[in-house]
């Protein structure tokens, strides 16, 4: 979860950060912080 604070300073992963606090509202436990940072590399990755 490191790199998700080194990239605070873009808008994009600031409200990724939002989202992904949003996201683990409604799922539980590991599975939600899997699925959540499998979505983050997406993102970044093919960005």
């Amino acid at each position: 979860m490191t790199n998700i604070m080194q990239q605070c300073s873009d808008p994009n992963a600031l409200n990724f950060i939002s989202w992904q606090s949003h996201f683990r509202s409604y799922t539980h436990g590991i599975i939600g912080d899997l699925v959540a940072m499998h979505i983050q590399f997406m993102i970044f990755h093919f960005q």
